[in-house]
């Protein structure tokens, strides 16, 4: 019997904490969700992005919620993980008089910060492109045997934190934690020394917090309420059920009679 009050209380628990995940979410853009672990051990996951968007970016807002341990219980460790993404297209055309190679790189310094100006991560996404191209074909259209455009080209890399003891104060609370996104590109072409040529280079961002807790388990006396209104509302039932069975019995009676 205890046990089925022990999930009743914990279903509770979950929708009041979906609800106000829904809430926050709306003004801060992020989404959460809880994965249970052995007894009473559980993870909570809440993740933001920024979309890609035209470097240079400089101090761009992400927003996850801190770590709420009147509701969820004990926080036990905090993982940090942060993408750096990047999205680009380059063009060139070589006016070089022979045949030569041609190297695209899309790359980019992708930093993410506190409000207090503490780095926590310093990523160096990068991917190069080779191409091989004829001499100068006489038309400077970034397209031919001498020049090519090359659209979505990407790069990307991860990096991860894991805080743990007295680093846990800053996740503890109900009020939502801001990060500062800040990204510039590194992108070039390289080659003969005749090129003309053009990089675009886009970054964004993934970022998410694990939060490996011990879940709270209800006091007693919460137990012990909810069982008793449970049985409570359990002999009500019964109560206008037998009413009910006892009515029909009275008017049964009477029709035998009056017959």
């Amino acid at each position: 019997m205890k046990a089925h009050f022990f999930k009743a209380v914990s279903a509770v628990t979950a929708l009041t904490a979906v609800m106000a995940t829904t809430d926050i979410a709306k003004a801060a853009s992020f989404t959460c969700s809880t994965i249970d672990g052995a007894g009473h051990d559980a993870t909570r996951i809440c993740s933001t992005s920024l979309a890609p968007s035209l470097t240079d970016i400089i101090d761009e807002s992400l927003f996850l919620p801190q770590f709420n341990s009147s509701e969820l219980g004990t926080l036990n460790s905090v993982s940090l993980e942060f993408t750096g993404l990047l999205e680009g297209g380059a063009g060139f055309e070589s006016k070089d008089a022979k045949s030569t190679s041609i190297t695209v790189e899309l790359g980019g310094l992708l930093t993410l910060k506190d409000l207090n100006g503490q780095s926590l991560f310093e990523l160096n996404p990068k991917k190069l492109y080779n191409y091989s191209v004829t001499k100068y074909d006489g038309i400077i259209n970034f397209a031919g045997t001498s020049g090519k455009t090359i659209d979505g080209v990407t790069a990307q890399q991860t990096g991860q934190k894991i805080f743990t003891g007295s680093q846990l104060s800053t996740f503890i609370g109900t009020a939502n934690i801001e990060y500062l996104f800040s990204a510039e590109a590194k992108s070039k072409v390289t080659g003969t020394g005749n090129i003309i040529s053009y990089v675009d280079t886009f970054a964004g961002s993934d970022l998410k917090v694990s939060y490996q807790y011990t879940r709270k388990v209800p006091e007693p006396s919460v137990i012990f309420g909810l069982g008793a209104a449970v049985i409570l509302a359990i002999l009500v039932e019964r109560k206008k059920f037998r009413k009910k069975a006892s009515n029909k019995l009275e008017v049964k009676l009477h029709t035998k009679i009056d017959n």
